[in-house]
């Protein structure tokens, strides 16, 4: 058994490295940083693209970049964003913010399953436990990815942006 965990650790290890690898790249080819500052009038603008290019090491070759941030991950060093901001900070108050929201979904999720289950339990084959089944199913056969798009487009985006 021991072996067993030992091997696949050092299998998780090659795995490990080739995702990080594929998520660094797939941030590269995402945008570019600096077209906010490509497209703006300001006389210093190549100047301020040349400091920019430097602080965010877009000068350096790609393999090298990779290994500086995966040199710097490892340390725990999750450098800056380009607003200069500690993105250690940053995800350590959004870290915060999610387990509230994990802990308190939790909460809901189980009083209200109790709920639910309890009535449909007493009032078996009923509208309402045809219905709770049917919605049972149908949530649990959404896959997640989707469903979460689905909920942040039409809960937040739309609500917050609709004229009032």
């Amino acid at each position: 058994m021991f072996f067993f965990i030992v091997r696949r650790l050092l299998v998780s290890i090659p795995i490990l490295l080739a995702s990080t690898f594929v998520s660094f790249f797939l941030v590269t080819i995402s945008g570019d940083p600096l077209s906010e500052l490509r497209q703006s009038r300001d006389p210093n603008r190549e100047q301020t693209i040349a400091q920019m290019r430097q602080r965010l090491e877009l000068d350096v070759p790609f393999l090298e970049r990779y290994f500086n941030w995966l040199r710097g991950l490892l340390r725990g060093d999750f450098g800056v964003n380009r607003d200069g901001q500690d993105v250690w900070a940053l995800l350590s108050q959004a870290m915060g913010t999610t387990f509230r929201l994990i802990i308190l979904a939790t909460i809901v999720s189980i009083l209200i399953g109790l709920v639910i289950g309890i009535i449909t339990a007493v009032r078996q084959y009923s509208a309402l436990d045809y219905a709770s089944t049917f919605a049972a199913f149908l949530f649990f056969s959404l896959p997640v990815f989707w469903l979460a798009v689905m909920l942040k487009e039409f809960g937040a985006c739309l609500l917050y942006t609709s004229p009032s």
